[in-house]
Order: C-alpha cells, then sequence, then structure tokens
C-alpha cells in the first residue's frame, strides 16, 4: 500500500506532496486544492526546477513572465503544441494510454 502524500495546510490551501524530487532530472509533483475566491502563493520563481500549473476545474489566473495566463478548462491543442514546440518539447504518451 503506498504511503499517505504529505499535507500541507495554508490558509485556505491545501498542498498534497504526492513525489518530491531527490535530485537532478526528477520531478517534484504537488496536487493544491484551492478554493474559489482563495489567495494563492504570492509571485515567485524557482531557480533551481521549473513549474507546471493545470487546473482540473475552474480557472488558475496566473502570471507568468509578465503576461496573465488563465490555467483550466480544456487546453487549446493548437497552442499547446506551438508552446511545446517553442520549448523543444514532446508529446510522451504511456502506450496503455487510451487514444484521445
Amino acid at each position: 500500500m503506498p504511503a499517505q502524500p504529505e499535507i500541507i495546510r495554508i490558509g485556505q490551501l491545501e498542498i498534497h506532496c504526492l513525489q518530491e524530487a531527490h535530485g537532478a532530472c526528477e520531478a517534484s509533483c504537488f496536487e493544491m486544492c484551492v478554493p474559489p475566491g482563495s489567495n494563492v502563493p504570492p509571485p515567485h520563481s524557482h531557480s533551481e526546477h521549473e513549474e507546471l500549473i493545470y487546473a482540473l476545474e475552474g480557472t488558475l489566473r496566473c502570471t507568468v513572465g509578465g503576461a496573465v495566463v488563465n490555467a483550466g478548462g480544456p487546453p487549446d491543442r493548437t497552442k499547446l503544441m506551438a508552446t511545446m514546440n517553442e520549448f523543444g518539447l514532446v508529446l510522451a504518451v504511456p502506450a496503455t494510454a487510451p487514444a484521445p
């Protein structure tokens, strides 16, 4: 049975630590529950890693490099592929994943 994720509570936010990076080329994974109208972490940056945000329900407004980005809703595949191409990213899907 997998270990229960660490839960961090900050105000109304609930953050579940699902996977913590322990070295180079590893990724941490967090799930954050944000109630409607609550404040999220203040503007910040990470010098040693990147941050990926994906909203499963509702909309989360973020500022990235001075541009306001609304995360959430169905992805715009054209914009997604253009962004991935710009940064040299390749879509990787496990062999067991259902076809889109």
